[in-house]
């Protein structure tokens, strides 16, 4: 029987560096980044729509991703 797990809406470090590779340090200043950008406060959270806005990459490959 199949579980069926809702899909998640935010973006953490962990995801980003399952995506790109990149060491969690590199994911963590990509969020920050992203964050200064966006005018949000350090404890607010980003979304995966906006992640994908600001780097290029698709909500398919993002979403993809996140469930594996």
């Amino acid at each position: 029987m199949k579980k069926n797990i809702p899909q998640r809406v935010v973006i953490h470090s962990k995801d980003i560096q399952n995506l790109t590779g990149k060491s969690r340090q590199y994911a963590g200043q990509l969020l920050h980044d992203m964050k200064k950008e966006l005018g949000r406060e350090k404890r607010q959270y980003i979304t995966v729509a906006e992640f994908c806005a600001f780097t290029g990459i698709t909500v398919e490959a993002v979403m993809k991703s996140m469930r594996n």
